[in-house]
């Protein structure tokens, strides 16, 4: 009897050495965490941190160190835990970019160090690390959307109060002009894409060319496309080149993806490079077997018409965003299966007019390779939109 009693005695006094660490830490968290979310605001410091500065694991370390305010700031100037997800998103500012980190990976990019201290019995415990801090004590969670029309990095849906992270770059050019202050040989370079367009991609069929031309602008002006235009024709005939006009000097590179691999657009791949691009560009889709031809083409359904889109990257969750990505397919070959009557494409009667005059291609080079006719166009686009909205691009009527 006198065993179980000394058992139980020691029982009792390891349970109260337990207690007494675990509020001893209860303590340090709540000491160290207090001003974690309450002295400063979300949206004055995420991702405020200037273009030139990325994310220093030291220099976090030395801030909070000598400040656990500061410290604790700098880590939300760079990321941000998301809603119903274990992943967090990074701002890399050099590159002006988002990346979706997965959670086996926070503690690569946050840093590893660990703010520890010990207790009355000497045993040493961990009080705060930036992956802790992150992903547990920081309680404000956010969703990633594309949304032209917000300026906002960071903004709240005040229907839903929900907190959105917006990962639009912004456009390449961002004061109005209208198309007529334009010098006369930028209007007319303009206007030199727009025949060219009209030509070769059209065949000089007024009703094609009026269909794409609206489908330009609407798309220019900041509207999603729920069709994909599929320029298919042999090579040289001016297909790519106004492409590269749009996603260089119109809509801007880091607002559009030209795709060579079509297999991100399968449900079972990984996408996460096409978040927040606006413009898709499939150049060059590979000829396959049919099985393959019906698999993409059932993938680009939604891609082209759907509301939103899973976005899918390694050891992550799914991301289901609103689909803002409208599709162009340029092909030298027959791509892809189109089924009968299927209104999610349309593909111009191109011409071949065009091929093998080097003379016109060098004459349109100072029109496609000139910033300033890339604004004048951008402009341009947006006024003829404000004349045309009652576009439907559903629907053709060709």
């Amino acid at each position: 009897m006198s065993e179980i009693k000394e058992l139980k005695k020691q029982v009792k006094q390891q349970q109260k050495l337990i207690n007494k660490l675990l509020a001893e830490r209860k303590k340090e968290e709540s000491d160290s965490e207090s001003d974690s979310e309450e002295t400063f605001n979300d949206d004055d410091f995420l991702f405020a941190s200037d273009k030139s500065d990325t994310y220093n694991i030291k220099k976090m370390e030395k801030l909070y160190k000598d400040d656990s305010t500061k410290g604790k700031q700098y880590i939300r100037k760079y990321f941000a835990p998301l809603k119903n997800s274990t992943s967090i998103l990074m701002f890399e500012p050099s590159k002006n970019e988002f990346i979706v980190i997965a959670r086996k990976e926070i503690e690569h990019y946050v840093g590893s160090y660990q703010h520890t201290t010990k207790t009355d019995t000497g045993k040493e415990i961990v009080i705060w690390s930036p992956v802790q801090y992150i992903t547990k004590t920081v309680t404000t969670r956010y969703l990633m959307t594309t949304n032209v029309k917000e300026n906002k990095v960071v903004f709240e849906d005040k229907k839903t109060n929900l907190i959105y992270i917006n990962t639009f770059k912004g456009y390449m050019h961002t004061e109005y002009k209208s198309f007529t202050s334009y010098p006369t040989k930028i209007q007319k370079s303009v206007n030199k894409i727009w025949e060219h367009i009209k030509i070769a991609w059209c065949s000089r069929n007024k009703d094609q060319f009026n269909y794409i031309k609206n489908c330009i602008c609407k798309f220019i002006a900041g509207h999603k496309l729920n069709v994909c235009l599929y320029i298919k024709g042999i090579e040289g005939l001016g297909k790519s080149i106004i492409m590269d006009f749009l996603r260089k000097f119109v809509i801007g590179e880091h607002n559009s993806y030209v795709v060579t691999d079509p297999s991100c657009f399968l449900p079972d791949r990984f996408n996460s490079q096409l978040i927040g691009k606006l413009l898709l560009i499939l150049e060059e889709v590979p000829s396959a077997s049919s099985n393959t031809w019906t698999c993409l083409y059932n993938a680009l359904k939604n891609w082209i018409t759907g509301d939103t889109i899973e976005h899918k990257k390694k050891y992550c969750d799914i991301m289901q965003m609103i689909n803002v990505a409208t599709l162009f397919l340029i092909s030298n070959n027959k791509a892809i299966n189109i089924g009968e009557n299927d209104r999610r494409y349309f593909m111009p009667d191109v011409s071949t007019e065009f091929v093998g005059n080097a003379k016109y291609f060098n004459d349109l080079s100072f029109a496609i390779e000139n910033p300033k006719v890339g604004e004048a166009f951008f402009w341009y686009c947006h006024e003829h939109y404000e004349k045309n909205k009652d576009f439907n691009e559903s629907d053709p009527k060709i």
